[in-house]
C-alpha cells in the first residue's frame, strides 16, 4: 500500500507542478483559452490568496483530489455489488444475464469496451 500510494503521490505532484507551470506562463488577467478552469487550478488558485480565510496546502489539495478518485471507485464498486447481489438472489434474472453474456461475450473471452452496448438485459439492471 506504501508503494501505491507514493506512486499516486508522485502522479499528482506531476499534474500539480503541470498546472503550476501552465498557470505561470500565462499573461496575468489572461484565462484559459477556452474560459475554463479544472479542479486543480482553482485549488492552486485558492491555495495563493492570501486574503481568503480558507488555506489550501498541497498536502491539501492532493487529499482532496484523492478524494475525488476514490468516491467515484467507490460509488462504482458498490453499484456494481449491489447490482450481482440483486442478480444472485433472482435465479431467473441471472440465468438471463448468463445467457446474454454466453452469447455476446463468449465462455473465455474478456469483456470490452464495446460489449455493454450489446448487453441490453444487464444494462437494465444496472440502471
Amino acid at each position: 500500500m506504501q508503494r501505491q500510494l507514493e506512486f499516486v503521490d508522485r502522479i499528482f505532484d506531476s499534474v500539480i507542478e503541470e498546472r503550476i507551470k501552465v498557470n505561470s506562463s500565462k499573461i496575468d488577467g489572461e484565462d484559459e483559452e477556452d474560459g475554463w478552469k479544472d479542479l486543480v487550478q482553482i485549488l492552486l488558485e485558492l491555495k495563493e490568496q492570501k486574503d481568503d480565510p480558507i488555506l489550501f496546502d498541497i498536502i491539501q489539495i492532493k487529499a482532496l483530489l484523492m478524494d475525488v478518485i476514490v468516491a467515484a471507485t467507490d460509488t462504482t464498486s458498490t453499484m456494481v455489488e449491489w447490482v450481482v447481489a440483486e442478480i444472485l438472489h433472482n435465479p431467473d434474472v441471472m440465468k438471463k444475464v448468463q445467457d446474454e453474456l454466453a452469447e455476446v461475450i463468449g465462455m473465455n473471452n474478456i469483456v470490452e469496451e464495446s460489449h455493454p452496448s450489446k448487453l441490453p438485459y444487464l444494462v437494465i439492471w444496472m440502471e
